[in-house]
């Protein structure tokens, strides 16, 4: 259904809604999740992009996207795969690995439930400092309520 609303196709999504709807009470006799049904009033409201809960916004990039649609379409491929867990863009510096990145996840804003964020790494000098990096950028308490130590 998201994933439909983002590509601008908002009566296919409410479809979906509704054929989810009975094949789950034919099937199994349930409802809708409160989270389906939240999706569902999103994109009927039309105000599914409102308010995308994401952490940190992408970056605004400074020139357009030219060219490059199969490495795009490599990268779509593997962050649809729900076997993969970490996707990592390798290469040369000065290829563009960043602005592919970037490109991607502009491409999916809107997909993804917990939405898309960036988190700048290039200051970060120790490896011991990327999980609270990342943990402080999206706003996660990694050790009891106070903050991980860095």
């Amino acid at each position: 259904m998201r994933l439909l609303a983002y590509e601008g196709q908002r009566s296919a999504a409410l479809a979906q809604y509704k054929a989810c709807r009975r094949a789950l009470k034919r099937e199994f006799g349930l409802d809708p999740t409160s989270k389906t049904n939240n999706l569902h009033r999103a994109i009927r409201d039309g105000v599914l992009l409102a308010d995308s809960g994401q952490a940190a916004p992408l970056p605004a990039m400074a020139t357009p996207f030219v060219g490059r649609k199969a490495e795009c379409a490599e990268l779509a491929e593997m962050l649809a795969n729900p076997d993969g867990r970490l996707v990592t863009v390798v290469g040369p510096g000065g290829v563009g690995k960043t602005r592919l990145a970037l490109q991607t996840a502009a491409d999916h804003l809107g997909v993804y439930a917990d939405g898309v964020c960036w988190v700048a790494l290039a200051t970060v000098h120790s490896v011991a400092l990327i999980i609270p990096t990342l943990a402080q950028a999206l706003g996660f308490v990694l050790y009891g309520k106070e903050p991980a130590e860095t």
